[in-house]
């Protein structure tokens, strides 16, 4: 195991953790937690079986797959890695409606692959975006065009924004 060191931290700071091995499995251990000042929080994000509150446990079973993710900060920055998976309370299009860009915000508990599908009420694919997050808070901008790049009108639209196995399906409106 490595460390890393930097400039003290005020809310927050996150650690990519690369578990590699032979063996289907390995435990991880942890024994320094309380070391850490009161005020912050300390979990490992990307677990199958959800984060580990390091303050709370002293060993994790990981495996080989993607990064993991050791988030330490005050509560309102570790709150968005805790958040549930695309929820419709982390995850959402703004401004809406929205006359040229809208934003997509969105949370991953783990980095990853994005995509998100925007289709017309009729159910036709309008336009697909797809981007690799980190863990926590990322934004995706879409233009308001088509797949040829052709500006769409005023309506309705459906979007599908899927994140590792995870799938929130919403509305927008554009008004031009």
């Amino acid at each position: 195991m490595a460390a890393s060191y930097g400039a003290p931290m005020t809310t927050g700071r996150t650690w990519d953790l690369l578990v590699s091995t032979d063996m289907g499995s390995v435990t991880v251990a942890w024994d320094n937690a309380q070391n850490l000042p009161t005020r912050y929080e300390a979990y490992l994000v990307g677990l199958p079986g959800g984060a580990v509150n390091l303050r709370k446990e002293a060993s994790a079973l990981v495996s080989a797959g993607p990064p993991l993710t050791l988030v330490v900060g005050v509560s309102e920055f570790v709150a968005p890695f805790l958040a549930a998976p695309l929820s419709k309370e982390m995850s959402f299009a703004f401004p809406n409606p929205a006359e040229d860009n809208v934003t997509f915000k969105y949370n991953l508990q783990a980095a990853g692959d994005v995509s998100i599908k925007i289709f017309d009420v009729g159910g036709r694919l309008v336009r697909e975006l797809k981007a690799s997050g980190a863990a926590g808070s990322n934004t995706l901008t879409w233009d308001t065009t088509n797949r040829h790049g052709q500006k769409v009108g005023s309506g309705v639209y459906i979007y599908r924004l899927e994140a590792g196995g995870n799938r929130l399906i919403d509305k927008l409106a554009v008004v031009r």
